[in-house]
């Protein structure tokens, strides 16, 4: 079983270059005469400008200039909203935790790396279906799915800077720089990786995820996302008892996560909904 990799965004996070204005480093205070908002007050701009640069990607993958152009104009106002609105200025250190799906397509070895918001109520797959499309990534081409928890942030002049140089790559055909242009974007907007979720809830999710990544062929994503399920329900046996859990049933369900690792791995469309019936079960199950 492969490892989580939960501590990846927090990784690259700490690379990115953080303006010593009116941005609280980890442990401190936020500076002097900063407004402290409360914890959810931007996030729903946030997950919007998240949002669009995810569409700009996808637009940019399939060499539509024009649709990039006008997704990229899009996020500088909505930037430029939340600005205003005082989303640069706010303690980001305190603000609520939100669900990204991480994507990774097109090379095992050095993958495209791509983070679409998912939102924050419970997870289904009308929801997943709706906040995941996945226009731009050839069919078959996705090496990794998995959902981060973590918190986002706007660094107004990182955003601009990254904002600028994608426009000015996209005015040159130049597709390659400006996808890098974006996805630096949406690193800038990463804060932290949270491991605080509960292993129930992770479990939960990336069900979901591997049903969705089954329905869309997706075979290597759904082995990812279903291999994160299955990290979670090694500590949800092992806290089996205290959370009130049928440690039997909880068995059950890994033995059979091993099973269905070995079906996806056929790559065979006709073993779909007997996967999907027994994902959707564990999904009622975890409650």
């Amino acid at each position: 079983m492969r490892p989580s990799t939960f501590a990846l965004i927090a990784a690259l996070s700490a690379s990115i270059a953080v303006p010593p204005v009116a941005i609280a480093a980890v442990g401190e205070k936020p500076v002097a005469n900063t407004p402290v908002y409360s914890e959810d007050t931007f996030l729903e701009e946030k997950q919007d400008l998240l949002n669009l640069l995810f569409q700009a990607q996808m637009s940019v993958q399939r060499g539509a200039k024009e649709e990039t152009e006008r997704h990229i104009n899009k996020a500088f106002e909505k930037l430029e909203m939340a600005v205003k609105a005082g989303a640069s200025s706010e303690d980001f250190t305190k603000t609520q935790v939100s669900r990204v799906v991480e994507l990774k397509f097109g090379s095992s070895l050095m993958p495209k790396v791509v983070y679409v918001p998912i939102g924050d109520d419970d997870l289904d797959m009308s929801t997943l279906s709706k906040a995941l499309t996945l226009k731009g990534i050839d069919r078959g081409d996705v090496e990794g799915a998995e959902i981060h928890y973590v918190r986002l942030r706007v660094i107004e002049s990182k955003l601009i800077h990254d904002l600028n140089e994608a426009r000015e790559e996209l005015t040159d055909d130049d597709f390659g720089g400006t996808r890098d242009q974006i996805i630096d974007a949406q690193k800038s907007m990463i804060y932290e990786a949270s491991s605080a979720q509960k292993p129930e809830e992770v479990a939960k999710d990336h069900v979901t995820l591997t049903r969705y990544m089954l329905k869309v062929a997706e075979y290597e994503g759904a082995r990812k996302a279903l291999d994160v399920a299955e990290t979670a329900l090694v500590a949800i046996r092992l806290n089996a008892d205290a959370a009130g859990h049928n440690t039997a049933e909880v068995d059950k369900i890994r033995v059979q996560a091993d099973e269905l690792d070995e079906m996806i791995s056929r790559r065979d469309p006709t073993l779909f909904e007997q996967i999907d019936h027994k994902l959707e079960s564990w999904w009622e199950k975890l409650g």
